[in-house]
């Protein structure tokens, strides 16, 4: 099954030519077509997190955190992003979103 994400497909379209040769004869004859698959996207991709620094200083005020998934919408953006459940983080800190 092609993947969306492949670098073989363009705009979501799998385009491949195909060559047909007729040896019978005294001379060859040949035929060119071409095929176009549409594909589909799977959300077989995670997001992944960028830039984001393993430790803040104390004076840092923010963490700017971003991510990118390679599947398309809407197995991608837009992301949602949320604490764990330790003790104490919702009352530190608190997410906003930036754009």
């Amino acid at each position: 099954m092609p993947d969306r994400e492949s670098p073989y497909v363009a705009d979501g379209k799998y385009t491949a030519t195909v060559l047909a040769i007729d040896n019978e004869g005294p001379v060859p004859k040949t035929a060119t077509g071409t095929v176009v698959l549409d594909v589909d996207d799977d959300n077989d991709n995670i997001p992944l997190i960028h830039n984001l620094q393993p430790c803040m200083c104390e004076q840092a005020k923010s963490l700017l955190v971003t991510a990118h998934d390679a599947d398309s919408y809407p197995n991608a953006a837009p992301y949602h992003f949320k604490f764990n459940n330790e003790p104490g983080v919702t009352d530190k800190w608190k997410i906003l979103m930036k754009n």
